[in-house]
């Protein structure tokens, strides 16, 4: 049986890019010889970990399909109108933002108590204007597409979620803040700490690769 799937399709090889900020991104080779459609809404599986994607691009040259997926609706790119908003909750902009782009908004707790008396929306990609709108009202806010294709806010706690007893110690870099990691699946992810070479690391981005024979994670940290 695979350990990896999209859809009901079995991966044979891939990776997968989990970012601290903004929508993860995988490539992904299928044991079959038809790619699904550019658009298509489905799950990427790594390793018992399901999560909500789009086809952003698809191929099938010599007879091995190739896709390239991304977290949620795929919509943080799309182009979106220019509005003013004036007495809104911070919340309240977001999730305007996000639903008209086609993405799913979380409950965005993390900027709930923020009141907006104007703001004037520009005409471009929902990811600039969601972007320039929570660097004016926090400065620094955090937000990322979760497992279940929500765009929400969060708070990273750095819970040390993995250690030497759950995956292997295989390198680390310290000039480049990286460690190379052996896992089993795929539950690290950026706002998590790691216990490796005997310290505790932050993540900000993860890395994994995987196929048939080896699975591996890339953790840069702060």
């Amino acid at each position: 049986m695979a350990d990896h799937y999209l859809g009901d399709v079995a991966v044979v090889k891939g990776n997968l890019l989990l970012p601290r900020i903004g929508a993860w991104t995988a490539e992904v080779w299928l044991a079959d010889n038809e790619a699904p459609a550019v658009g298509t809404q489905t799950v990427l599986t790594v390793a018992g970990t399901d999560r909500a994607a789009t086809v952003i691009a698809s191929s099938s040259d010599y007879l091995q399909a190739k896709c390239r997926v991304v977290a949620g609706a795929g919509k943080l790119q799309s182009e979106i109108q220019a509005k003013d908003y004036r007495g809104y909750t911070a919340p309240d902009v977001v999730r305007d933002i996000l639903t008209e782009a086609g993405e799913t908004p979380g409950s965005w707790l993390e900027v709930s108590s923020i009141q907006v008396q104007t703001w004037q929306r520009t005409r471009g990609p929902c990811r600039n204007a969601l972007q320039r709108f929570l660097r004016l009202v926090t400065g620094d806010t955090v937000w990322r597409v979760f497992d279940d294709g929500t765009v929400d806010s969060v708070d990273d706690a750095f819970d040390v979620t993995g250690t030497s007893q759950t995956f292997a110690e295989l390198a680390s870099w310290g000039q480049e803040r990286l460690l190379l990691l052996g896992v089993q699946d795929s539950v690290i992810r950026p706002g998590d700490a790691v216990e490796a070479f005997g310290q505790d690391r932050r993540l900000d981005r993860c890395l994994y690769e995987f196929d048939e024979d080896n699975f591996k994670l890339w953790a840069w940290y702060l």
